[in-house]
């Protein structure tokens, strides 16, 4: 497992910023980590990706626009988000990119003064445009893809879908199923936690 880790920080290495957010979380994995994330489905596993240059890229990518975004340094970006990226922790992994990919999105849109909100309960970003400040809550709900059999034109055809595709395959099913899922705890939560901000 060690032969596997070694190559998994050389792979990392041809990637500086996400080697340098990385590196040490990969250092410090067990065997059993490892051997753990390599095994589950690649949407949910960290080190799955890094011999893929496409998404290695992507993330590669994440992490400037975002230091570019807040207007902070890589060690500044690693030490004010909410998140250890020091330690093994894919769901949180998960939560950090979904809030780096929402404050990019804003700032395309015109959002500017970006900071992080790290306080337990509160949402996850301030933000201000048009001299008005706003709060950020972001939820994140992972679309595993998984294979599935089709049938097209009397021949069996296999494509990769998320696990939330309805057997129907209709696309208006699929976005019910996406919809009740953000609606049932998601928004709550965010609600509550967008009102406590506002009221600190």
């Amino acid at each position: 497992m060690q032969t596997m880790k070694a190559k998994l920080l050389k792979d990392l290495v041809k990637y500086p910023l996400c080697s340098f957010f990385l590196r040490r979380c990969v250092e410090a994995m067990s065997d059993k980590q490892v051997a753990d994330d390599l095994a589950v489905e690649p949407d949910l596993s960290l080190l799955w990706h890094f011999d893929k240059p496409d998404q290695m890229g992507r993330l590669e990518e994440l992490f400037a626009r975002t230091m570019k975004t807040f207007g902070l340094s890589k060690e500044e970006l690693k030490g004010r988000a909410e998140f250890n990226f020091d330690v093994y922790d894919m769901k949180g992994f998960e939560s950090c990119r979904a809030v780096f990919r929402v404050a990019n999105a804003l700032s395309e849109a015109g959002f500017t003064q970006f900071t992080f909100l790290r306080e337990a309960g509160l949402a996850d970003l301030a933000a201000m445009k048009d001299d008005q400040r706003w709060f950020v809550e972001v939820k994140t709900l992972v679309l595993q893809t998984k294979p599935q059999e089709f049938d097209v034109d009397g021949k069996k055809e296999i494509y990769i879908v998320d696990k939330f595709q309805s057997k129907s395959h209709n696309i208006a099913d699929y976005v019910e199923s996406v919809s009740r899922l953000i609606a049932g705890s998601h928004v709550q939560e965010a609600r509550r936690q967008l009102l406590r901000t506002v009221e600190k």
